[in-house]
């Protein structure tokens, strides 16, 4: 385990000691996100965070390589993809964070860094059929690839809004493509993996509520891209029993996020790529929960798929059938949960208090009860006087019985 422990360790240390001095270059050159209508947060945040990450996970990867951990003779082949795809996503994420991008812009990015990523290995040559054999996909190889890698970097991206959400997701995402790969013996995805692991943790120390640095886009992107490039290899290497359905289970929460969001805007006759203020974790916070809660509730439900993901990555092809359509039914249940108690935290009436023979009893009264002047016989048992109590709450006087 020491080929793992030592890269995993330089990753950790370097991210946690070069995230403090980018929080510090921000501030003084001003880069900087500010609040606003869809933004959280209510002062400027740095935003260079992924910087930290993505120097930290190069730096123990390209060491890893020249000390000879990286000793399997051509797969140096995926090293050097990562990290041209990687510069180019970078490029285009320090250009959104400083002056912002359209949809279009990003595209021309993101589509020639899956096409690198392509033509180094990383790609969808045929899909497992669960009942018979693998379909070579041929001519469709390129533009799956293609999808699959925008969807991935973009799931990441749009999943970044609170704090160290998306930083967590990587982190769960790829612990368990670790642990598979390390144990069907896929040296090169599981060095990826943990190294990944370890930089994305050291700058978690910053980036978990409340935070004091952002991802921003380069860093959310870039989680993306090497997640999804290291889930083709690892599918590419026939360690899954099905298709994409370990990265899928794996990294559930931002790509059903994602999907969803895109559906959405379409059934609304909007904009697919136009932000709105519907993406789960908003959702749980327009439902009550605090930032931190949220993001802990997020990582709950991203380790148990990503569970679900590593279970059946050892089943047969039959089972792991059988495990995605529970695995959807979960997903089912757990929206339609979602949606009814938005619907029912918009049913429920404001609560304003009375004094009783018993204390304070909590009572319903109309939003926009008004009394006018000559309605004398309404306002009799009530007063102007609406001090708060000694809990800090607004109410009435006494009504009088």
């Amino acid at each position: 385990m020491m080929q793992y422990a030592v890269p995993l360790i330089a990753a950790l240390i370097s991210s946690m000691f070069l995230t403090p001095f980018l929080i510090k270059i921000s501030k003084r050159i001003g880069i900087m996100d500010m609040p606003g209508e869809r933004k959280i947060h209510e002062n400027p945040m740095p935003t260079s965070g992924g910087i930290a990450i993505f120097i930290s996970f190069f730096f123990s990867l390209w060491a890893s390589w020249f000390l000879g951990a990286w000793h399997l003779e051509g797969k140096e082949i995926y090293l050097f993809g990562l990290t041209f795809a990687s510069i180019l996503i970078i490029l285009l994420g320090i250009l959104d964070d400083l002056h912002g991008t359209t949809p279009w812009q990003k595209l021309a990015f993101q589509i020639p860094a899956a096409v690198i990523l392509y033509f180094y290995g990383f790609n969808i040559p045929l899909i497992t059929n669960p009942f018979g054999d693998s379909i070579l996909l041929n001519h469709l190889n390129l533009p799956l690839t293609v999808i699959w890698m925008i969807t991935i970097i973009n799931a990441f991206n749009l999943i970044d809004g609170l704090d160290g959400l998306s930083t967590g997701m990587a982190i769960i995402s790829s612990m368990t493509l670790f642990l598979i790969s390390s144990a069907c013996g896929e040296f090169v995805i599981a060095l990826t993996c943990i190294i990944m692991v370890g930089a994305c943790l050291g700058f978690l120390r910053y980036n978990f509520p409340p935070a004091r640095i952002f991802l921003g886009d380069t860093g959310s992107m870039f989680l993306g891209l090497i997640l999804g490039a290291v889930s083709l290899l690892e599918r590419r290497k026939g360690i899954t029993a099905i298709t994409l359905m370990l990265p899928i289970t794996a990294m559930s929460i931002p790509v059903i996020d994602t999907c969803l969001a895109f559906f959405r805007r379409i059934i609304g006759r909007k904009n697919p790529f136009t932000a709105d203020n519907g993406h789960i974790h908003h959702r749980l916070l327009k439902l009550g929960l605090r930032k931190k809660d949220a993001v802990l509730l997020l990582y709950y439900i991203s380790i148990y798929f990503a569970l679900m993901g590593y279970v059946m990555s050892f089943l047969p092809k039959q089972k792991v059938f059988m495990m995605a359509l529970i695995f959807g039914m979960t997903l089912f249940i757990g929206f339609k949960t979602l949606g009814f108690l938005e619907k029912r935290s918009q049913t429920i009436p404001d609560e304003k208090y009375i004094e009783g023979f018993a204390g304070e009893i909590p009572v319903e009264t109309p939003m926009n009860l008004r009394f006018t002047k000559g309605d004398e016989n309404t306002q009799r048992g009530f007063s102007s006087d609406r001090k708060g109590d000694s809990r800090g709450r607004i109410r009435e006087d006494p009504v009088r019985i």
